[in-house]
């Protein structure tokens, strides 16, 4: 199964947001060990670089912090037909319009991400954090 993951639940991991971080992490590790395969728009690495810059006042944090999520995580390019796309799809938010049409592109199965309102009338099956976490717990163990 591929899954898109939205800029706010590797926020929540990588900055351990509580009560946010436990799931990201749980859905994280289902990535590193195959249970799932996990997609990140190239849109959403820049904007955790900025986000965790800004936060922790350090380059160094924000540059690890992306490479730890490049190690795991697919990315999906963001390019003219991606935007063109994101356009068409007319959802509510044209920053997770982006984030669906660079998951569409990559021939993902889901996206997840703790706010779904921005996706409605997504094409997509739109999971929270906790729906994925139980979704993954009932698959058969590998």
């Amino acid at each position: 199964m591929r899954i898109l993951f939205d800029t706010n639940v590797l926020l929540d991991f990588v900055l351990e947001r509580s009560p946010f971080w436990e799931e990201a992490s749980t859905l994280l590790t289902a990535v590193a060990t195959e249970r799932i395969q996990g997609i990140a728009t190239a849109t959403t690495i820049t904007d955790i670089f900025y986000v965790v810059r800004r936060q922790t006042k350090s380059d160094d944090i924000a540059l690890n912090a992306i490479q730890d999520i490049l190690a795991l995580l697919d990315i999906a390019r963001v390019d003219r037909s991606t935007l063109e796309q994101a356009i068409a799809l007319a959802l509510p938010d044209f920053e997770d319009a982006v984030q669906c049409a660079g998951a569409i592109a990559e021939l993902a199965d889901a996206i997840v991400t703790r706010d779904s309102r921005g996706f409605q009338g997504s094409p997509l099956t739109v999971y929270s954090p906790a729906q994925l976490c139980h979704y993954i717990a009932s698959l058969p163990p590998r």
